[in-house]
């Protein structure tokens, strides 16, 4: 990957502001590692944290202040009260959030079906920290994209609008 484009670059900047989270979830401590975290931070994505296991507590306060980007493993990362599985968590999450889901499992055969609920799916789970910020790299791009793709419409519409009354003078 190139230099960071300008939607990375600005969804560094709103992670450095604290505008932008990411919140990863995930019960192994071989994948994103704390190195990993801490490679990324300093190329630029400071608001990432991480947790092992998403409490009653957790999702309550994501309901309220949902983190923008979350990352979700598939198996064991949930209490059962709240979700089976991490694509359960997903469904509900999407529901009654606005954050972007993504997921990533070891055991890719179990997403096949119920990708549908998901924003972005990490398809190999064994990042190097390079490999970790290239992922954060087209998150963000993807991120933005999808989340500024209604400002872009609303300013063709005007821009159309003032360019025919424009001409029609």
């Amino acid at each position: 990957m190139g230099k960071p484009g300008f939607l990375i670059k600005f969804g560094k900047f709103l992670m450095a502001k604290g505008a932008l989270r990411v919140v990863i979830a995930d019960d192994e401590d071989a994948y994103f590692n704390e190195r990993m975290i801490g490679s990324a931070k300093l190329a630029g994505f400071p608001g990432i944290e991480r947790i092992d296991f998403v409490t009653h507590d957790i999702f309550q306060s994501w309901l309220k202040d949902s983190p923008e980007i979350i990352i979700l493993d598939v198996m064991n990362v949930v209490d059962e009260e709240i979700a089976k599985d991490g694509i359960e968590l997903a469904r509900t999450l999407k529901a009654n959030t606005n954050s972007m889901l993504i997921v990533t499992s070891a055991h890719e055969q179990q997403l096949k079906n119920s990708l549908a609920h998901i924003d972005y799916f990490i398809e190999n789970r064994k990042l190097t920290s390079s490999d970790f910020i290239y992922e954060l790299n087209k998150i963000m791009d993807h991120y933005i994209n999808v989340k500024s793709k209604f400002y872009k419409n609303v300013s063709l519409k005007i821009g159309m609008k003032l360019a025919s009354g424009a001409a029609s003078a």
